[in-house]
Order: structure tokens, then sequence, then C-alpha cells
């Protein structure tokens, strides 16, 4: 007897399930020890049975996570600041006049968007699901009724995946708890399971589990026979009943942007770095427990006292016990303890925790001052740069780009921006995202700006001694790609076409400007042979 869809699709999030459960104790032992407030989801229990965070004894490894989380954000994709341009991915896109004025529209409707809606709010979350459990999932969907966009932040752990044989991820199920009255706002009193319909009429506010499926349909096509006749489906599935599909849609765009830290080949999860700082996170807070003992016991000692001053002990601030005999009195016992041992490896470990969330180069850009040299700048953060590049490139090109290019996707449906032009319609891949935050603009100039500055500083070295080798440079190229590799707004340098007529007028003036003089001196000379010789001339004399 064939299953009905709904069950083959609970079955898949079912396997989904057991493939991420190697992963799930080390998330664990993050959300305890470094993400408190994760952790209570993490281990589905009631808020109040332990409180969260009861495991951190110590707050270095948090500081370091808020430090890296802060870092990204600020120096990355920082609300105060022009953190990203649309351009073309080739010279003929960049030089195209209608091109270049949409992408500047586009990016100017992607600022927009992000600045009036919750983007800034939850894209710190976003970033720190990352550092702290190696994979985070951003929502991005349209809010009609608002004509917005909405940003959703999904919990890793809440979050199921899958990818294909390109590391590309094709399906995403979500869990979600709703209770009886949202449950029957979001999918109406039609499509409500029929128990829930009754026990919503006793207690509205009672939750249950529905899972939310969203794939490529070409993946899935054969096994899910998705109705949608959009690319990518998605399935409302209540997990008590998982025969029926509450209901069943589709999006013209993968709606969830998945960002892995690191990718892996065979598996769809990743480490961050809070997995590579986790045994440091977890020496420190056993070091900081025991030295908070330490410090105990040397406040506040344990005392004898003899046996016939029990419940005669006076323990309160300038409280007087009386004693008979001297060599019968209280006295504390001084427990032996080596404090400077412990707290010397608590500050190593609290290093190498640093090094894991990269504290010394956020600070070092913090501090870099507006009197160093451009050149002093990039030496500095050369060998720091090359070390978090690749990270940097994932969380541009795999978090934001994607966030960037479904938000313009939506602008565009509901005519909030206009369709591109024709030339960007020609094939694929034909805009791209360039990113100007500050930690990306220093990946970017280490890559080519030092190559080009090395080049420069060579050449003029050999002009002295060869001034035709400058014949070899094409300085408008130079120009424009320092003007890129410095984050210039592309809308204020002109095109070559403009530049070659601007030349070509001011050398038509020039040569004007140079026949005119010639002119003038030819008339002054012209004027001077016209006048008659003056008496006692040499000419005169010559004449003679």
């Amino acid at each position: 007897m064939k299953k009905e869809r709904g069950e083959i699709i609970v079955e898949k999030i079912l396997q989904m399930k057991d493939d991420r459960m190697p992963w799930e104790q080390g998330w664990q032992t993050i959300a305890e020890n470094l993400i408190p407030w994760r952790e209570d989801e993490m281990a589905r229990r009631d808020i109040t049975s332990v409180m969260p965070g009861s495991a951190i004894y110590e707050g270095s490894a948090l500081n370091a996570y808020n430090t890296w989380v802060d870092g990204m954000y600020g120096h990355i994709c920082s609300r105060s600041s022009k953190w990203w341009d649309m351009v073309g991915a080739n010279d003929t896109i960049s030089k195209d006049k209608q091109a270049t004025l949409w992408m500047d529209d586009a990016t100017l409707a992607g600022f927009r968007r992000f600045n009036n809606s919750n983007f800034y709010a939850t894209i710190s979350q976003f970033i720190g699901d990352c550092g702290g459990f190696g994979i985070s999932h951003m929502f991005v969907k349209d809010q009609p009724g608002r004509k917005t966009v909405s940003y959703i932040p999904l919990s890793p752990i809440r979050v199921y995946v899958e990818t294909d044989e390109d590391n590309q991820y094709i399906l995403h199920g979500i869990e979600i708890e709703l209770s009886n009255h949202a449950a029957l706002m979001k999918f109406g009193k039609d499509n409500m399971p029929e128990t829930y319909l009754k026990e919503w009429e006793e207690n509205p506010f009672t939750r249950h589990l529905y899972y939310h499926v969203v794939g490529h349909k070409d993946k899935f096509e054969e096994i899910f026979e998705p109705e949608t006749k959009l690319p990518y489906f998605s399935f409302y599935i209540a997990e008590d009943f998982p025969k029926v599909i509450i209901t069943e849609g589709g999006y013209d765009y993968y709606p969830i942007i998945t960002w892995p830290y690191m990718e892996y080949s065979g598996s769809p999860y990743s480490f961050g770095p809070a997995h590579n700082a986790i045994y440091d996170i977890l020496g420190i807070h056993s070091m900081g427990k025991t030295l908070l003992q330490t410090v105990q016991l040397a406040a506040d000692p344990p005392i004898a006292i003899p046996s016939e001053m029990k419940k005669k002990m006076r323990y309160r601030p300038h409280g007087v016990s009386l004693y008979e005999d001297p060599g019968r009195r209280p006295f504390p016992i001084l427990a032996q303890s080596n404090y400077p041992v412990g707290k010397d490896f608590k500050d190593d470990k609290k290093m190498t925790i640093d090094k894991h969330f990269m504290v010394d180069f956020f600070e070092m850009l913090q501090n870099i001052t507006a009197r160093m040299t451009a050149y002093e700048v990039s030496e500095r953060l050369a060998e720091k740069v090359a070390i978090i590049g690749p990270r940097v490139g994932q969380f541009t090109q795999m978090g934001l780009k994607r966030i960037i290019e479904a938000t313009l996707h939506l602008e565009i449906q509901h005519k909030r921006l206009a369709s591109p032009p024709d030339v960007l319609k020609r094939g694929p891949d034909l805009v791209d995202v360039d990113f100007l935050g500050s930690l990306a603009q220093a990946q970017k100039k280490l890559a080519l700006g030092q190559g080009l500055q090395r080049a420069v500083q060579e050449i003029l070295a050999l002009v002295q001694f060869q001034p035709q080798v400058m014949d070899n440079v094409d300085w408008d190229e130079y120009t424009r790609t320092t003007f890129s590799i410095n984050g210039a707004p592309s809308r204020i340098m002109k095109s070559a076409k403009t530049v070659d007529a601007e030349r070509a007028e001011r050398e038509k003036k020039a040569q004007a400007a140079q026949q005119a003089e010639q002119m003038e001196k030819l008339g002054n000379a012209n004027k001077g042979l016209a006048n008659p010789v003056a008496e006692g001339n040499i000419l005169e004399m010559v004449g003679q």
C-alpha cells in the first residue's frame, strides 16, 4: 500500500534528525558553557527546571564570543556604513549606463529595505548562531500587508538540513511550536486537524509541534510529488498527524539562507569557533569554580570551636563570644591553596580562547588610528586578514550575498524596484555584490591592493633609469582598479567613452589656443614688415 505524501515527508525529517544526532552532544555542551540562552532549547526542557548558565563560572569565554559576533557585525555589515554595492560582473556591464543606473537603484532599494525592517536587529543572532554551532539560518519572506521584508533567524537546534553532491542546501525541515490559536490564525479553520479544533474550543493555548518543509522541487519531485509549479515547494505538517498535509505552497526563490562556518564534504553541518574553543572553555570554567572556592575559603574559612561553645558562637560583625580558658577558644582552619598557579592557568586558557575567537584582531581593528598611513594599516592587517579571510568570504558569499539577492528579488516582485534592463537579462551572474565593510575591504586590499602598490613602487624606481617603461602602464585602468579596491561608488567614475570625449575636446581647445597664439605672433610679424623703414635704420644703410 502506497504511503501518504505526508508520511513520506515526515519520514525524511526523522532521517535528517538521525543524521544530525552526532552533532547534538557537542551543541549541548556549547550551549551549557557558552550560549546559555540556547541551553533550554537544546535540552527541550522546562525553563524553570534548571537555571540557564549554571555551568558557567567565568565570563572570559562569553566575552570573547561576544567580541567575535560584534566584530563580524561591526566591520562587515554595520548599519552605520554603506557596506555593500551592486557592481557589474564584467567590463561590458560596468560600462553600460542603463545597467549602472539600475545597480545604483538596486543598492538604494536594498539599503532602504534593510533600514526599514528588522534586518539589523536579527543579523547579530544569525552571526552568533554560526559562531556557536557552526551553522546558522535566516528565513527571508515578504510581508505584503506591511509592504516590507521580514528576516527571521532560525535556531539551528530547530532546523534539519540536507545537501546535494555539490554541498548545496536542497532541503530544510523546521520545527515550529504553535498554540492552537496561533495555528488557527496561520492555517485557517478548514486546514486544522479536527482533534486540534476540538481542543482549541477548550484550551486555545495548548501548543503542538509542526514541521515546515522547504526544498528544491527538481530534487524531490518524484518522492514528495509537490503540486506547486514554482521551483521550490513548501509543506506544513503536524507531528501528531503525519498523514495530513495542512497546507502546501511554493516559492519562486529559495527563502532560507544557510551559512556554514566551514564546508565539510559529506556533512551539511559544520564546526565553528566555539567547537575549537570548547575544551579550553571547559577548562576555564572548571578552574574558575576552583578559584571561586579558594577565594571563598580565604574570605570565610571554616572554624574549629570547643564543644561546650556549640550554638554559642556569634558570627555576625562585632559579635562577641565569651570563653574562660584561652586554650579552648575558636580558631580558623587554614586550608592551603596555590591561588597564583590557578590564576596563571586560567589566564593561559583565556588567551587561547581569545585566539579561537580572534579577539586580538578585532581589538586591533578598533585601535587603528587615523594618524596611520594606508600602507602602515595594510601591513599591520596583512597577516591577520590572511587568517580570517576565508571565514569572511564564507559569511559574505553564502550568507549576506544570498540575503541581499532574496531581498532584491522580493523588491522587484512587489514592484518596489524596477526590473533590471535587458542587458542584465542576457545571462546569469551578470551582477555581483561588492562588500565595502572595513574587514571585506581589508581582505580585498590584501589580495589586490598590495600587488598594485608594490608594482608601482618598483616601476617608479625604474623610471629614473628608463623613463619609457611608463608606456607599459594603462593608467586609466590603474585608476579604475584603485577605485574598485577602495570601494568608491561606481557612479562617481566617468565612463571610458565620456573620458575619451572630454580628452578630445580638451585637445581640440588646446590646438585652437595654440593656433590662435601662432596667428597672433604671425600677425605681429607681418605688421612689423609693413611699417616704413625709419631714417638711419640699418636696412636703409644696407640698401645704399
